[in-house]
């Protein structure tokens, strides 16, 4: 696959290049038909691709060529799909993006060997990058990604862990599963084009936007977490202030995302100069998405 270098920035036909890649990566490996099938089912479902825009945005400003910008956010992608793919088989949710889960849709067995192919073909796309001597480096960073995501599910599944867990503690476990398929689409691009940065510079940063994501998208579904009997920072909020009325709990979780937005914002200020206001749009569409739920509930 051969991609024109461009001089502009993030354009949805690199978007459209990844989808290709991952298309492409599925057609040339010979495997079960069940299995291809459900993967391929599952990648034609869509999504947002906030990983796979982060990082072709990140390579754009470090000035990485646009082939293996692609093939990173595909090898991303393709990994943040697995996870998807299992998460919804563990915690037993039928649908994902309008569609039913490939689990529900097939059979339970069918979702792990299709989780476990996105895995493998992830780490087959990164054999693709044309700097030979970074492939290696990459591959290490995948496998460092893949081992923390599966202690947080470990972690997200076992149900005696949520009843003795705090607010902060529940943002701490979380943010295993969550951080890094997020921090990866910077520290792979930094680490490719040779920018040194601290880990902790981009913890930091994607530490405080995945506890405000999750708090947000927990405001959101505690309704239905609660009647499932899932864990959800509001119903550990009931637990910790037993006087407060509904409404009050609405407002402190509210006010504990804002507080989480704004040392994202500050902490995002520690990033290299070329990575200057990259998660700002992200930010801003969660301050966005904040703000209508504050309107839907009311609480003030």
């Amino acid at each position: 696959m051969s991609i024109t270098c461009h001089s502009n920035s993030l354009t949805s036909s690199l978007l459209n290049l990844v989808d290709s890649y991952l298309v492409e990566c599925t057609s040339h490996v010979s495997c079960d038909d069940h299995v291809d099938t459900a993967v391929n089912y599952h990648l034609a479902s869509g999504g947002n691709k906030i990983r796979a825009k982060l990082t072709l945005e990140t390579c754009h400003r470090l000035g990485i060529h646009d082939n293996d910008a692609v093939v990173m956010a595909a090898a991303i992608e393709c990994l943040h799909n697995a996870s998807l793919v299992h998460d919804d088989l563990m915690d037993g949710d039928k649908y994902r993006r309008e569609k039913k889960a490939v689990w529900h849709k097939y059979n339970s067995q069918i979702a792990i060997c299709a989780g476990d192919m996105l895995i493998a073909r992830a780490f087959g796309i990164l054999s693709h990058l044309g700097y030979e001597r970074k492939i290696g480096e990459c591959l290490h960073m995948m496998r460092e990604v893949t081992e923390t995501t599966i202690e947080g599910q470990s972690a997200d599944i076992n149900s005696e862990t949520w009843h003795k867990l705090t607010t902060i503690q529940y943002c701490d476990t979380v943010a295993l599963k969550s951080v890094p398929l997020l921090q990866i689409c910077m520290a792979m691009p930094l680490s490719y084009a040779g920018v040194m940065i601290s880990d902790q510079i981009l913890k930091n940063v994607f530490n405080s936007f995945a506890s405000a994501y999750q708090i947000i998208d927990d405001i959101e579904d505690w309704q239905q977490d609660d009647a499932y009997g899932r864990c959800n920072y509001l119903s550990l909020l009931a637990r910790e202030y037993t006087n407060y009325h509904t409404a009050d709990l609405y407002y402190v979780a509210f006010q504990d995302a804002e507080k989480l937005l704004v040392n994202s914002e500050k902490n995002e200020s520690q990033l290299p100069p070329a990575l200057s206001g990259l998660m700002t749009p992200y930010i801003q569409r969660l301050k966005l998405k904040m703000q209508t739920l504050q309107e839907d509930h009311a609480y003030d």
